[in-house]
């Protein structure tokens, strides 16, 4: 007696192989001979096996953009603030919100991080726009034009003006805020920057 039994697992070409692409097995207690036949392609699958297509969940394609597994991990920001009271509250605050940062004090040690770390090293860069060594304008040029860099940058400047807004966004910048930033304000440009939401 033989019969033939469609297998999912099946391999061709070992030693039980036959020229069909199926194993050939022998079952001595029995005597019996079944042939297992190798799963070319899915329609070769019985019916029977297949999971029904109704029952399988369905994701938002909007969903799958916002709710990545990025999205679900604390953001890492770089803050880049000559002023140190202002960078130890921009810290303080970030760190509330589970986000990891580092803090350098002018422009150039900015550009200097972004061309030496690896890429992907920061979520987000925080940008005073008025330090000594190399401002913000100047750093942000160099880390969009010369070192390509996608890392979104925010300006922040109590240098508030139309003419300064305009200027940043010739250069680049992903957004352009007013200084000191309210603590709710920092939260909502955490999660259009980097879609982490705090909770």
């Amino acid at each position: 007696m033989s019969s033939t039994v469609s297998s999912l697992t099946g391999a061709g070409n070992g030693r039980n192989g036959n020229r069909n692409g199926g194993i050939h097995h022998r079952n001595n207690s029995s005597g019996m001979s079944h042939h297992v036949k190798k799963v070319q392609k899915l329609s070769d699958i019985p019916a029977s096996f297949q999971m029904p297509t109704d029952i399988l969940p369905t994701v938002p394609d909007s969903c799958l953009a916002e709710k990545g597994i990025k999205s679900q991990v604390p953001p890492s920001v770089l803050i880049v603030e000559d002023t140190k009271m202002c960078a130890k509250m921009l810290t303080m605050i970030l760190g509330k919100f589970g986000c990891s940062t580092k803090w350098v004090e002018n422009g150039k040690l900015a550009v200097d991080e972004m061309r030496t770390c690896t890429p992907g090293t920061y979520d987000l860069i925080l940008m005073d726009l008025r330090m000594p060594v190399m401002d913000g304008l100047e750093a942000t040029t160099l880390i969009k034009n010369e070192l390509k860099d996608p890392t979104p940058v925010v300006a922040l400047t109590g240098d508030f003006n139309e003419k300064t807004q305009k200027e940043c966004e010739i250069i680049g910048f992903e957004d352009f805020r007013g200084k000191p930033m309210k603590r709710n304000d920092l939260k909502e440009l955490i999660k259009q920057f980097t879609g982490y939401e705090v909770k």
